[in-house]
């Protein structure tokens, strides 16, 4: 479980860095995507449907909180 919260953490960090930082849609956000679908591919196979669908729908709500407080910022 440890992992898959460092890679939804990996990913949300990638992804805050590519829309502040870097402009544009790079190699950052590739990462930070594909960070995030591994986590939620590695839950759904280590432990079930249930979980993986509670960790898709925390990750779905995570990244839009996160991306609104971002985006809502005066960066």
């Amino acid at each position: 479980m440890a992992l898959i919260i460092t890679l939804i953490l990996i990913g949300l960090l990638l992804l805050a860095i590519e829309l502040l930082i870097i402009p544009g849609f790079g190699l950052t956000g590739v990462l930070g995507l594909l960070s995030v679908i591994g986590a939620i591919v590695l839950s759904f196979t280590e432990f079930g449907h249930v979980t993986g669908l509670i960790v898709l729908g925390s990750v779905i709500v995570v990244i839009s909180l996160s991306m609104w407080m971002i985006l809502r910022s005066k960066t």
